[in-house]
């Protein structure tokens, strides 16, 4: 049997326009890495399908504990980020070795 520990995973979908200002905010925030892929899709504010350019929005997952998951989640309610179409959730992971993710 495997030896998996509980975490929390932060999932942010935002504009480009604010990606390295989120991704550093990340970091400030106390989460010890991330992963940021380009993302599409339809939502109640707008539809992110442009076949033929650059991606518009970013997905960015944190693994990290709850108290951080949680101050990343509430980053997209900042006034500066108003404007822009994004969303955040949180979801319960099992991860094998915790300390890559926890400080």
């Amino acid at each position: 049997m495997l030896d998996l520990t509980h975490l929390s995973k932060a999932v942010l979908i935002v504009d480009t326009a604010i990606e390295k200002q989120i991704l550093s905010l990340i970091g400030e925030a106390g989460a010890t890495g991330y992963t940021a892929m380009p993302c599409g899709g339809r939502g109640h504010r707008t539809v992110f399908e442009e076949p033929f350019m650059s991606h518009s929005q970013i997905r960015v997952e944190v693994i990290t504990s709850r108290k951080i998951a949680e101050q990343i989640i509430q980053l997209i309610e900042r006034k500066e980020f108003a404007l822009h179409p994004s969303t955040a959730f949180i979801e319960t992971v099992e991860v094998m070795d915790a300390s890559k993710f926890v400080k």
